[in-house]
């Protein structure tokens, strides 16, 4: 499901996307649906083993005529002069967004694994798996032990 660039391109930013940037149903009864599109490099690690980086991320929640509700973002290259880690809310909150529609929020650093789980926890996705909340754990610290 997801759609991975050639992985030889060493320290050169490449995509991962699901469902080929087409926004994917979350098996709920409201209709909501979710993207994905993270940016990566292959680096060499100092052992000669290769690594993939985050570069830039972009998860996004919308309703069914793919209108943003919630977006986290991170893109600290390229045009914008946002770099940190944020959070937009957008036209699909309803009324609040005439204020917060073009405020980038500040967070943390947002895993993918933290995205998933809160579609489940938070928005009434289905998970695939009953250890949907071990398969999360687990990945999540394997990236943090790299």
């Amino acid at each position: 499901m997801f759609q991975l660039e050639g992985y030889r391109q060493v320290d050169r930013v490449l995509a991962a996307t699901l469902n080929r940037g087409d926004p994917v149903p979350l098996r709920v009864s409201t209709g909501l649906l979710c993207g994905i599109r993270l940016h990566y490099r292959v680096l060499r690690t100092d052992a000669q083993l290769w690594k993939a980086v985050v570069a830039a991320y972009f998860f996004e929640l919308m309703d069914q005529a793919e209108t943003e509700i919630l977006a986290y973002h991170w893109h600290p290259e390229g045009r914008s002069p946002v770099t940190q880690p944020h959070l937009h809310l957008g036209p699909g909150l309803g009324q609040l967004t005439r204020i917060s529609a073009r405020a980038h929020l500040p967070t943390g650093p947002i895993a993918i694994e933290d995205f998933i789980g809160l579609c489940i926890v938070e928005f009434g996705a289905s998970p695939r798996r009953a250890d949907w909340e071990t398969v999360l754990r687990q990945t999540r610290n394997d990236q943090e032990n790299y």
